[in-house]
């Protein structure tokens, strides 16, 4: 017998909404592209550890305080999201372009184009 996982709902939540419709920061040529590869990545198994999703440790820049962050990688963009169980739901809360930088430096370049 199979038995099928329920599918998990992506959220996009401030600001990585404004981040993605930021030119900048995500150009408008790889929306689709960017949209399909986490629908296809995250709502099936949003916690599987794999080569482009993990979850970060509590003290990995950049630090998110007190929260559970996974990082999934579709090159070159790093999407952070939160998982919620009891809603079956992905909260993606921040999303950047990483170009030969530290995660945490791209973090950093990424909240800047905001201001």
């Amino acid at each position: 017998m199979t038995t099928l996982k329920k599918a998990w709902n992506v959220i996009f939540q401030e600001p990585a909404l404004l981040l993605f419709e930021n030119e900048k920061v995500v150009p408008k040529k790889d929306r689709v592209f960017l949209l399909q590869e986490i629908q296809s990545r995250l709502s099936r198994l949003p916690d599987d550890e794999s080569g482009s999703a993990k979850k970060l440790k509590k003290d990995q820049k950049p630090l998110f305080p007190n929260r559970e962050i996974w990082q999934l990688t579709v090159v070159p963009y790093r999407i952070f999201y939160e998982l919620h169980y009891s809603e079956n739901s992905i909260n993606i809360f921040f999303i950047g372009r990483k170009i030969k930088e530290s995660t945490d430096e791209m973090y950093e370049r990424t909240l800047e184009k905001l201001e």
